[in-house]
């Protein structure tokens, strides 16, 4: 426990009287202190005599006069000792009675007895400031902890707000990307659908624009095949050669077979080639009638009812059609 008792003072000659003198001359501090015979003890008993200090700033030691010459003494806890001494101015030496310049006077009891409890130590009242300190740094050890408290809870908020944000933004990317993929993989399976119709279709107008072509191509050889049949007839009918006419009917009747088995095969329009067709099958007979025929005027009377003209006439309407 911190000990506040001030040291104690003691005089062995409470009064001195001395001589007027100049600034030059005056008595020291120590000297002074020693003839007034000050002591001083702490509370411990250990010795503050060396530390004792007179103060004589406020004394003019050329003016006579009776003054108190205040002395203090501070012990190693900075409790501070404090008390008085007389001291006494005279004019000449004649007022000192031939004595030393310094005089030793007692003091009368009255004075003594009143500078001795001047000077005794008394306990110093325990102050309530410890009680104080204690409460305030209680307090503000409190105020301590809730700072800290609310700091720590508020960046527990801000952090889970960060977390919450950052866990939003990250489901809402999530949903974002997939959203993005599904339309990305709808648009790309829709891109493919149209590629693919494209295709078809490009395909489709590829394989019609081809039998197209296969129909006209067989159209025109059997308008060819009923064109040469005509001069093969008229040719027969003026040179009567049986051999050459029987060669060249075989001929024809190959080309229309080959023709019927085209037909057959091809994918164009179903309306085309059944005309074809059957005009083509009417011209395969029309050969058969001729290839029987017994004579040049036979095979031109033969020729003329078959209606190959109209076989002609059928071709040319269907050319125009396709």
């Amino acid at each position: 426990m911190e000990n506040n008792t001030e040291p104690r003072i003691t005089f062995m000659h409470p009064q001195l009287r001395i001589v007027k003198a100049d600034a030059l001359n005056r008595p020291t501090n120590a000297r002074l202190l020693q003839a007034a015979g000050a002591s001083a003890v702490d509370s411990r008993g250990a010795d503050l005599t060396p530390h004792l200090n007179a103060n004589l700033e406020n004394i003019d030691f050329a003016v006579p006069g009776q003054h108190q010459v205040p002395v203090a003494v501070m012990d190693d806890r900075g409790n501070v000792g404090r008390s008085f001494f007389t001291l006494v101015i005279v004019n000449t030496e004649a007022d000192l009675d031939g004595r030393s310049p310094i005089i030793v006077e007692s003091a009368p009891a009255s004075a003594a007895a009143s500078q001795a409890a001047t000077t005794a130590p008394t306990p110093a009242p325990q102050p309530r400031r410890h009680r104080h300190l204690w409460i305030g740094a209680l307090v503000g050890l409190l105020a301590l902890v809730l700072i800290i408290w609310g700091v720590s809870a508020h960046n527990n908020a801000q952090n889970q707000a960060a977390m919450a944000s950052s866990s939003s933004s990250a489901e809402s990317s999530s949903i974002a990307a997939s959203q993005s993929a599904a339309e990305s993989s709808k648009a790309a399976a829709s891109s493919a659908a149209a590629s693919s119709q494209q295709a078809s279709l490009a395909s489709q107008n590829s394989g019609l624009s081809s039998q197209l072509s296969s129909l006209k191509a067989q159209s025109k050889a059997t308008a060819t095949v009923v064109k040469d049949l005509q001069k093969t007839v008229t040719d027969y009918k003026e040179n009567s050669d049986r051999a050459q006419y029987e060669a060249s009917i075989a001929n024809l009747q190959q080309q229309v077979s080959n023709l019927q088995a085209q037909i057959s095969q091809g994918n164009g329009n179903a309306v085309s080639r059944g005309i074809l067709t059957s005009q083509v099958n009417k011209l395969s007979d029309t050969i058969g009638d001729l290839e029987n025929s017994a004579s040049p005027s036979d095979a031109s009377s033969t020729l003329k009812n078959s209606g190959v003209n109209g076989i002609v006439s059928k071709i040319q309407s269907l050319l125009g059609s396709l």
